[in-house]
């Protein structure tokens, strides 16, 4: 009898072990579930958030170019319009800043601005995370010299070849004479690299020649193509192609032309 007894004591409590394992269990696996949960849902709204401050900026650019000195800011409504103010603004848990910087390179590159937007928040009292978007603002308004003369529609552009092309940009002169493209500039936010450009059938930069520098190229380098003329009488042209190295899906593009008497003409930036 009093084996039995214990036997059943062991039994009880091997099923008592059994079943506080199994709540454990379910209950780690719905916490899981529910952090991922939440997780997902403030990275959408922190990803949202970072989106409408690229926005904010942008429409603080179209206003004026000037709008836009380097610095860390951050953002508050006045009057329906965008404004900076203070160094960060806040949304609930969400932090957000916009980061203005100016471009630097070999070549002076005043009417250009990277803008980044950061937004962070706290997962947990230990654990901070953050989403960062970023783009590069043009003074896409400049009227002056032979880029007044050059109209570039980027409405219809797309990706192409496996997403390695970017194509259908679309250019004219709408001046009375003729005007000759003589480099390209285009930023983009990831780490593939350029390998070729091609103008209404002709090949004007390749990472093998013609135009410099040689070789696969990264975001943001002035490219010396094989000057490209456009007659006053030439209609619509098409870029033909952007090539990359790697899949450009999810990018955003800026593009600045350089005409043959030093004046530019910049897009804004865009998404295919």
């Amino acid at each position: 009898m009093g084996n039995q007894s214990g036997q059943s004591l062991v039994e009880l409590l091997i099923a008592m072990g059994v079943f506080v394992l199994m709540v454990s269990a379910i209950t780690f696996l719905i916490l899981d579930v529910y952090l991922a949960d939440r997780a997902g849902r403030e990275r959408m709204i922190a990803t949202f958030l970072a989106k409408e401050g690229l926005e904010a900026v942008r429409s603080m650019r179209d206003g004026d170019f000037d709008n836009l000195s380097p610095g860390t800011y951050g953002l508050a409504l006045s009057g329906n319009k965008w404004i900076f103010s203070g160094s960060f603004d806040t949304r609930n848990q969400f932090t957000r800043q916009v980061i203005i910087s100016d471009v630097a390179g070999e070549i002076d590159q005043t009417d250009i601005k990277k803008v980044e937007t950061r937004v962070a928040w706290q997962v947990t009292p230990a654990r901070q995370v953050s989403v960062t978007l970023a783009e590069y603002l043009t003074d896409w308004e400049q009227t002056q010299g032979d880029a007044s003369e050059l109209s570039v529609d980027i409405s219809n552009a797309e990706f192409g070849a496996g997403n390695k092309e970017l194509k259908k940009i679309k250019i004219e002169n709408v001046g009375l004479s003729n005007v000759t493209i003589d480099k390209i500039t285009l930023w983009w936010d990831n780490s593939n690299l350029i390998e070729e450009i091609k103008i209404d059938g002709v090949k004007v930069w390749s990472k093998k020649g013609p135009g410099t520098p040689t070789g696969k190229q990264p975001s943001g380098t002035q490219l010396d193509i094989q000057d490209f003329t456009l007659a006053a009488s030439s209609g619509v042209l098409n870029i033909d192609k952007f090539k990359f190295d790697g899949n450009m899906t999810g990018a955003t593009f800026n593009t600045t032309f350089t005409m043959g008497d030093g004046t530019t003409k910049s897009t804004g930036g865009f998404s295919p």
